[in-house]
């Protein structure tokens, strides 16, 4: 009926030079910052966006101001989309040590009201350091995105990587951005 695809990544203890740790706190980043640890349900890759094609995970090319301002290492600036309820994505985070409370919200937009779970998980994901789930306003619109708070504060502990898993427990948002502080 449909494909999965989920990869896991080494769970040994980072090297703070590994590419993998890209997203530094603090920052605003586009959303296709994205591991190789997800779960994507559909067949085929849906959008135009040409960033981590060969992925499966659905995106496109956005236009919303807010989000191609943010951090990005690609040409152009895409949202994941077509999220189906159960997806997620991982991204690795990179903090300083002596940083025990982190402030982050997500970027998104959909047409109708969706929820969204965020965790924040120690680099081997053995340790769930906060579990929250958001609510889209739903503004009937794809290209109408809003800027959601996760936490204004939350203690995270005092480990240099982390990983932050956004799961779509809707399906049908757009991602474009993420910030943390």
């Amino acid at each position: 009926l449909c494909s999965v695809a989920v990869l896991v990544s080494d769970l040994e203890t980072p090297n703070p030079e590994d590419k993998e740790y890209s997203v530094m706190v603090p920052g605003v980043y586009n959303a296709m910052y994205y591991t190789e640890d997800f779960l994507e349900k559909s067949e085929e890759r849906l959008g135009n966006c040409p960033v981590k094609s060969n992925t499966g995970i659905d995106a496109k090319i956005n236009q919303d101001s807010t989000c191609n301002e943010a951090i990005s290492e690609f040409d152009v600036h895409c949202h994941i989309g077509w999220t189906e309820e159960g997806e997620y994505v991982i991204y690795n985070v990179k903090k300083d040590a002596e940083q025990d409370l982190l402030k982050v919200s997500i970027r998104v937009a959909a047409y109708g009201k969706r929820s969204i779970r965020v965790e924040l998980h120690s680099h081997d994901m053995d340790t769930m350091f906060a579990r929250k789930d958001v609510e889209t306003p739903g503004r009937g619109s794809w290209d109408t995105y809003d800027t959601i708070l996760v936490w204004n504060e939350v203690s995270v502990g005092h480990d240099e990587f982390l990983k932050m898993k956004v799961i779509f427990l809707s399906g049908n948002v757009n991602l474009c951005a993420f910030d943390i502080q």
